[in-house]
């Protein structure tokens, strides 16, 4: 079996007929870009399809700002019971700004 570039987005156009979310529709087609790359370098197959990947408007929400982080509203917010995580996290964050600047 032959799959082509033409395949990959004829079975794009129909995922995107069935009402898949782009966001479902890219995990699929990482999947089969992963199928393919293993292939290739098994020397399973000579070639693989163009898979494109499709743009994602799913910004996540729900998320802290920076000025949030290590406040009372993160507690309140996400119920983080581990402090000592917490503040882990809060100086690696730290570390890496300031190695930033």
């Amino acid at each position: 079996m032959h799959v082509q570039t033409a395949d990959v987005t004829a079975y794009v156009t129909t995922r995107q007929t069935e009402k898949a979310a782009n966001a479902t529709i890219n995990r699929e087609l990482a999947a089969l870009k992963k199928m393919f790359s293993l292939a290739l370098a098994g020397e399973r197959i000579h070639r693989a399809p163009k898979i494109a990947m499709l743009r994602e408007d799913n910004v996540r929400q729900g998320f802290f700002d920076r000025e949030q982080f290590g406040t009372e509203a993160i507690y309140r917010r996400y119920a983080i019971v581990d402090e000592i995580m917490l503040r882990e996290a809060a100086e690696k964050l730290a570390s890496a700004e300031r190695s930033q600047v």
